[in-house]
């Protein structure tokens, strides 16, 4: 918005009225209804992506892997399958 306000300015001083809140706010809704939308989207989000950065560092090892992240072997398995990671992808 604020990149928008200087090129679009007819002077060097940004005045108010060069500055559209009007179209910013229309932009700012958020993507879904609700709170818990949003949270559980955001930690499936880092869920697979903390998997998959995980798997990487440890070529796919399960082991390894869960003993690294302080987390039961069968939980991460649990998490690896819930996200339908193959482990095998990872190997190095």
């Amino acid at each position: 918005m604020i990149h928008r306000a200087v090129i679009l300015a007819s002077s060097p001083i940004l005045q108010p009225e060069d500055i559209d809140l009007a179209d910013w706010s229309q932009r700012a809704v958020p993507e879904t209804n609700s709170f818990r939308e949003a949270k559980a989207r955001t930690l499936e989000q880092f869920e697979q992506t903390y998997l998959r950065n995980l798997l990487t560092a440890h070529q796919g090892n399960i082991t390894h892997a869960a003993k690294y992240a302080g987390e039961a072997r069968r939980s991460l398995q649990r998490l690896v399958k819930k996200h339908s990671l193959d482990r095998h992808v990872f190997l190095a």
